[in-house]
C-alpha cells in the first residue's frame, strides 16, 4: 500500500507534508522498482548528480526531488544513495512485507540473519530525520502552510527526536539486543512497529512527550552545585 493522507495524523502541518511528500513522483512506483533504478546507479552507496538526474528522468520524479539530493549530499556533491532511496521506499507504495525487505537490504550487514542495535539505530535515526528535516526543502508554499510555520513544527518535533528513537528502538528489542530478521520483517509487515512510512513516522513523534522545561529547570541548580562541588581547586 502507498502513502495516503489519514486522519489518524496528529497535526495539520504533517498532513500538509504528506501532501508534498506524494507530488514528488517515489509514491507512483512500486518499492521493488525503485530499488532496480537505485541499485543500478549507485556506486558505493552514493549518486552522482548526473545520475540523480538519470533516475529522476527514468522515474518522472518531480524536480524537488534534484533539491532533496542536494541536501544528502557530501562535501564532493555526491547524494547519499542509501538515505535517497531509504525516502524513496517510505514513500512508495510497495506492500508492508516488500519494504520490510527493503529496509533489512539497506541496513542490514550483507549475508546475516540478525541486524545489530548500532544498525537498527542508524535506520530509525534515518528515518525519523527524512520524515521532518526535508519538509522545508519539498515544500510549495501558500499563506495559510508558510515557512515559518512549518519550521516552528519541525524544530518542535526535532526536539522529541532522541526519545522517539529510544522509544522505537525499545519496541524492536526492549534490551537493546540484536534483532533476528525473521522478527524484524515480522513486526515491520504486521505493523507492530510502524516505520515504513514518514506520516506513520511524523505521529511517532508527535505522540512522544518531551521533558517538561520545569523538570529540567528543577534540577539545573543542583546539577550546577554538584559541577562546582567537584571542581578542581586552585
Amino acid at each position: 500500500m502507498g502513502c495516503q493522507a489519514s486522519n489518524k495524523d496528529n497535526s495539520e502541518e504533517s498532513r500538509f507534508i504528506l501532501t508534498q511528500e506524494l507530488s514528488l513522483g517515489f509514491s507512483q512506483h512500486s518499492t521493488s522498482i525503485l530499488e532496480a533504478n537505485f541499485y543500478r546507479l549507485m556506486a558505493g552507496g552514493l549518486l552522482t548528480p548526473e545520475n540523480v538526474s538519470i533516475l529522476c528522468e527514468n522515474l518522472h520524479l518531480d524536480a524537488r526531488v534534484k533539491a532533496v539530493s542536494l541536501r544528502l549530499s557530501d562535501q564532493a556533491g555526491n547524494c547519499s544513495g542509501k538515505k535517497l532511496l531509504l525516502y524513496a521506499i517510505s514513500l512508495s507504495k510497495g506492500s508492508e512485507e516488500d519494504k520490510a525487505a527493503a529496509l533489512w537490504n539497506l541496513y542490514a550487514a550483507p549475508g546475516q540473519s540478525c541486524i545489530q542495535p548500532n544498525e537498527l539505530e542508524e535506520l530509525i535515526r534515518d528515518l525519523l530525520s527524512l520524515a521532518l528535516d526535508l519538509a522545508q526543502d519539498i515544500s510549495v508554499f501558500s499563506q495559510i502552510y508558510t515557512s515559518d510555520r512549518l519550521h516552528t513544527y519541525t524544530t518542535a518535533q526535532s526536539h522529541k527526536r532522541a526519545k522517539a528513537v529510544s522509544g522505537l528502538k525499545a519496541a524492536f528489542s526492549p534490551n537493546s539486543l540484536e534483532v533476528a530478521k525473521t522478527d524484524f520483517l515480522l513486526m515491520v509487515r504486521t505493523k507492530t512497529v510502524e516505520i515504513t512510512s514518514t506520516r506513520a513516522l511524523r505521529r511517532v513523534v508527535e505522540q512522544t512527550k518531551a521533558m517538561p522545561t520545569r523538570f529540567s529547570a528543577a534540577f539545573k541548580p543542583a546539577f550546577s552545585a554538584a559541577l562546582s562541588s567537584n571542581a578542581p581547586q586552585p
